[in-house]
């Protein structure tokens, strides 16, 4: 019985032991090791993909106002599964609409806002020639290469760790900064078209992606995903794509974070931005002087031939 009473003791405490951590950049990846690796002298950001999101709660008989319909048939629907029998762990219930929380419009601009800084902040990669955002969608490659230019709404379940919070975002991909839109290909291993079609076209070495997903979780305003991930040419004379080259991610990213207060703290998601901005600041620039540590310097140019005083 003790220790049956130790194991609950220790289960109910779990998820006030799951503390957040301290956010880490973390390599996932840098062919710049190899001894054959290309030098880089220039660089593009190609991509800044930004998601928004806000946690929905379901729409039950006992939760939320409004939608009475919905949470009627929701009602409804869950009562009639579990006097059959087919109730138990099915979740039945409507989610609330992400508009109730956050706008598209508030999105976009948020959105905006993040372009902005990240190409803001990659002009300062000392030693390289760096195009960004007009230099980049403003030519006239860009209107062919892939991607959107289209807001798009999603939805997913996350959870914080084994014991953490669980949460339900909806949330909005939006283009910004003249960029379009382009989800991450997850099992991709070679880029055959908008890598190459940047780097040729701008005459770069690399193409780098910026991808963040921004989260209110109804408690606080979050990042909760960011990576960087460069893409190129990694030895002379490689063919059938550019490869990944250089990709970092910010483990325990949740953990850059701010409170929601007030009245409206849940809705206000544009001001939980502004209240963000300076942790997504120190961060990019911290991946970024990772960036310019991998990064293999380029050869000295030759010293031009001294007079041979004839």
């Amino acid at each position: 019985m003790r220790f049956l009473g130790m194991l609950i003791v220790a289960v109910l405490a779990a998820p006030a032991l799951q503390a957040k951590g301290t956010p880490e950049w973390k390599e996932a990846g840098n062919a710049y090791k190899g001894k054959s690796a290309v030098p880089v002298r220039s660089l593009a950001v190609g991509a800044v993909n930004v998601d928004v999101g806000v946690h929905l709660e379901r729409l039950t008989l006992l939760s939320g106002e409004g939608h009475t319909g919905k949470k009627v048939a929701s009602g409804l629907l869950a009562g009639a599964l579990t006097l059959s029998g087919m109730g138990a762990g099915v979740d039945t219930a409507s989610r609330e609409p992400i508009e109730e929380h956050l706008t598209p419009e508030d999105a976009k601009k948020i959105a905006a806002d993040v372009a902005q800084v990240v190409c803001a902040r990659f002009k300062t990669l000392p030693g390289l020639k760096v195009y960004t955002c007009d230099e980049v969608t403003n030519s006239p490659f860009y209107k062919d290469v892939t991607g959107s230019y289209e807001q798009d709404d999603h939805k997913k379940g996350v959870q914080d760790g084994r014991w953490g919070a669980e949460y339900y975002f909806g949330y909005y991909s939006s283009p910004a900064g003249g960029y379009k839109y382009r989800p991450l290909e997850k099992f991709s291993f070679s880029d055959k078209n908008f890598s190459p079609a940047v780097r040729q076209s701008l005459g770069v070495d690399a193409v780098a992606q910026v991808n963040l997903f921004l989260a209110n979780t109804r408690k606080e305003f979050r990042i909760q995903d960011m990576s960087v991930k460069l893409t190129g040419i990694t030895w002379s004379g490689q063919k059938g794509g550019d490869m990944p080259t250089l990709t970092y991610t910010l483990d325990d990213a949740g953990a850059v974070a701010v409170p929601l207060e007030g009245k409206d703290k849940d809705k206000d998601n544009y001001g939980a931005w502004l209240a963000l901005k300076p942790q997504f600041e120190a961060q990019l620039d911290l991946v970024i002087a990772k960036i310019r540590a991998a990064i293999p310097p380029a050869p000295a140019e030759a010293a031009p031939a001294a007079p041979t005083g004839r």
